[in-house]
């Protein structure tokens, strides 16, 4: 868990120095990428079935349009596919299992507003 924590922290570092590097503008378009963890969960019901999920990770990515120097357009979208097992048990007690993949698609449309200038930019997000 530490290993994978410093590899995102040393990515998300890398990539915020790359994206000082640049400058952005009126009419122009940034993009962003990001790596997801999502963490396993269990859960039981009261007539013993059970669902396990384990642990993954994924990937997103982000576009955005500069309407103006201070007002941002844009979108992200984020996929994983942790595996699961459930055990489904009738009022019988015959027990069902099923072993599978979930594939998980995230989306957000958001605009943005830009405080101000420089490397270090307070913000405020809106999103659905």
């Amino acid at each position: 868990m530490i290993r994978s924590t410093t590899i995102l922290i040393l990515l998300g570092l890398s990539g915020m120095s790359h994206a000082q590097s640049y400058s952005s503008g009126q009419g122009t378009w940034e993009w962003s990428g990001a790596v997801l963890y999502q963490d396993s969960e269990s859960a039981s019901a009261g007539g013993g079935s059970t669902f396990e999920m384990d642990d993954a990770f994924g990937l997103g990515m982000g576009l955005g349009y500069y309407l103006s120097d201070r007002l941002i357009i844009g979108g992200d979208i984020e996929w994983l596919a942790p595996d699961y097992t459930a055990t489904l048990v009738d009022e019988n007690g015959v027990e069902s299992r099923f072993d599978h993949e979930l594939t998980q698609i995230n989306y957000r449309f958001r605009g943005t507003y830009l405080f101000s200038d420089g490397p270090l930019v307070p913000y405020a997000e809106l999103g659905a």
